[in-house]
């Protein structure tokens, strides 16, 4: 008995236009997000006025005070710190998914994120001044 192929040229061009199909939503799910245009703001401007910037998508720049790498129950690794501005005031919450080695207390970020005033865990457990990032950047 003669064993047919699983590939086909029609197979493969099905499967590589429905990859290109999915690369450009990311992408267009990105711009339509805000990711590609964020707010520039400092920490202070952000955690005076949390409702100016509630749900939208910001750049800010800060210095880790203190940070966790853990794992969550599902057992996805994520990292959680506090970032503060230059000049002191109340620091933000910064949550990264992912562990994030290089990343140390007293490294200078930039990061790209939605931020949220105040953001519930499991109904009972909620904190103020989160910005769950998606890029950062060490700086110097």
């Amino acid at each position: 008995m003669k064993q047919t192929r699983f590939f086909t040229v029609g197979n493969l061009a099905v499967i590589l236009t429905g990859a290109l199909l999915t690369f450009q939503n990311v992408d267009a799910h990105a711009a339509q997000n805000g990711y590609n245009n964020p707010l520039p703001a400092s920490i202070r401007e952000v955690t005076d006025s949390p409702g100016q910037y509630h749900r939208k998508v910001i750049l800010t720049k800060g210095k880790i005070s203190s940070k966790v790498e853990t794992k969550h129950h599902k057992g996805n690794d994520y990292t959680v710190f506090k970032m503060e501005d230059s000049g002191g005031g109340t620091p933000m919450l910064v949550y990264l998914r992912g562990k994030h080695a290089r990343l140390k207390t007293g490294d200078k970020l930039m990061v790209t994120g939605r931020y949220y005033k105040k953001r519930s865990y499991i109904k009972f457990f909620k904190l103020k001044n989160v910005l769950k990032g998606r890029k950062f950047e060490v700086l110097g």
